[in-house]
Parts: C-alpha cells; sequence; structure tokens
C-alpha cells in the first residue's frame, strides 16, 4: 500500500534525474522524498528510517535497481515497501522476470516519464492493493475516527474507483 504521508526514496545515479524524479513525487502528494545517488546509500537509509516507496533506477553501478529489490524483498523488514523502478532501456524491464527476481518490483516505468505518467502508474499500484470497495483509504479512516475529508483524497478515490469499475473483479465478493 502506497502511504503518500509516509516519506519517499528516489534512487539515481544521475543527479538530475534523481532531482527530477523527487520533484515530481513531491507535487503528487508524498510528504518528504529523500534522494540518494546510489543503492548502497538508500539501502543504509532504508535500515534507519521507514519508507512509504522506492523508485529506483535500474541501470546503476556498483549494485544496480534489481539488486536493491532483490536486497528490499529479501528484508524481513523491507518486503513489502512499494518499489516502482524506473529504466531508459526497455530491455532492462525483462530482466525482471521469476528467476531473476524473488518477488517483483511493484511496478515499472520507462524513462523518460511525466508527473501525469508517474501519478497513473502509482494509481495502477493502488488498485492492486484495494481491490474492494471497503478497503479505500476513507473507509478505513472511518472506522478508525480519523477521516479528514479532502480534495486530494476524493479525488484519488475517485480514480481509483473508476479503476476498479473497468477490472474484471468479482463484485459478488
Amino acid at each position: 500500500m502506497l502511504n503518500t504521508w509516509m516519506p519517499a526514496i528516489v534512487v539515481d545515479d544521475c543527479r538530475t534525474a534523481a532531482a527530477i524524479m523527487k520533484k515530481m513525487l513531491l507535487e503528487l502528494g508524498f510528504t518528504a522524498v529523500e534522494r540518494h545517488h546510489s543503492a548502497a546509500d538508500a539501502w543504509e537509509s532504508m535500515h534507519l528510517n521507514r519508507y512509504g516507496l522506492v523508485l529506483a533506477d535500474i541501470d546503476m553501478a556498483p549494485v544496480n535497481g534489481l539488486e536493491l529489490l532483490d536486497a528490499i524483498r529479501a528484508s524481513e523488514r523491507l518486503w513489502t515497501t512499494p518499489v516502482v523502478l524506473a529504466t531508459a532501456s526497455p530491455s532492462h524491464a525483462f530482466e525482471c522476470t521469476p528467476a531473476r527476481c524473488r518477488i517483483g518490483p511493484t511496478a515499472l516505468i520507462l524513462k523518460p516519464f511525466t508527473a501525469n505518467d508517474l501519478r497513473r502508474k502509482l494509481a495502477e499500484t493502488m488498485e492492486a492493493a484495494f481491490p474492494k470497495q471497503e478497503l479505500l483509504p476513507s473507509h478505513s479512516a472511518k472506522l478508525y475516527d480519523d477521516w479528514a475529508p479532502s480534495k486530494m483524497r476524493e479525488l484519488w478515490e475517485s480514480t481509483l474507483r473508476t479503476r476498479l469499475k473497468r477490472l474484471p473483479l468479482n463484485r459478488t465478493q
């Protein structure tokens, strides 16, 4: 589940790309976004802090994004963290197969991408987390007396409901 109130972490060895991705995540509602230029630095930070999202480039050295993904999925504490892998090379997307990655990324996105592309990819990620209406954040928040209506939440849930209607789900559950 994506937690925009938790910090996100961007991992890209290209400083410009990392800065652009950080700006996009802030525009999309993440409260804080950390930037790291190596998978090793990001991995160290992940052991000190909890993150709601990891957005990492695949093509980095010496540790690439797929190796970082493997480490995250192998960690007992971090394995549920949503990971979006970004790449400029479509051939890299095929490297993340079940034989290569224990549990794959939450999503893959091709560079260059816009904030709108990233928002769509994150919405698709949310669809996977909320296949039933009663699992939407507003429903859970109302159950725990943590309900604060907002335009962002209404827009986000409206998008989720629209996408859920398009999915071939068993609606009787």
